[in-house]
């Protein structure tokens, strides 16, 4: 004797909810590419079939980009200054401009990242070495100029860093004290 069972099929698929609702609380990348490319349409004025009357104004659709580029920050594990005062991986992947004056050391941190912008300096180096000259592909020694706009690495923490010889600024991005 055979058996023949029914049940409904949304049971064991699972019930298809909107993309965001409450019951679906998680967006899909699908509706995520979804909402780029209307939002990329109504900026091209061609609609679609989501927005056939392209009736959002440009306040509106500012708020659109703005909430779809938080997603894609926090999807990414960036958080922006305006949701913490903690220091972020945002800030820890820019540069910091700093003005030096004539007979100030700037000492850098191991992967300290310095770019000369004005100014002359010297390179402070140690026992183990100098800095790398990333642009040039070169070591910088003791007490050698430091050419502008190059892009400068500290290799350790052991008391490397710029001499300024002139006034001037720099980009600093990682740890640095200034004496």
């Amino acid at each position: 004797m055979c058996a023949i069972l029914f049940f409904p099929l949304e049971g064991v698929l699972g019930e298809a909810f909107d993309p965001g609702s409450q019951n679906d609380p998680l967006v899909s990348k699908s509706y995520v590419d979804r909402r780029i490319n209307e939002i990329l349409s109504i900026v091209q004025g061609k609609p679609t079939t989501s927005n056939p009357d392209i009736s959002l104004n440009n306040e509106e659709l500012l708020e659109q980009v703005d909430l779809l580029i938080q997603f894609r920050l926090k999807e990414s594990g960036i958080t922006s200054n305006q949701e913490s005062d903690t220091v972020t991986e945002v800030q820890e992947h820019t540069y910091e401009v700093v003005e030096a004056k004539k007979g100030q050391k700037i000492i850098g941190e191991q992967g300290t990242e310095i770019i000369l912008r004005s100014g002359k300096a010297v390179a402070i180096a140690s026992e183990l070495g100098g800095l790398q000259d990333i642009t040039a592909g070169s070591d910088v020694r003791q007490g050698k100029s430091i050419p502008q706009y190059h892009l400068i690495l500290i290799p350790r923490a052991d008391g490397r860093g710029f001499e300024m010889t002139a006034d001037g600024w720099l980009m600093i991005r990682g740890k640095y004290k200034v004496k």
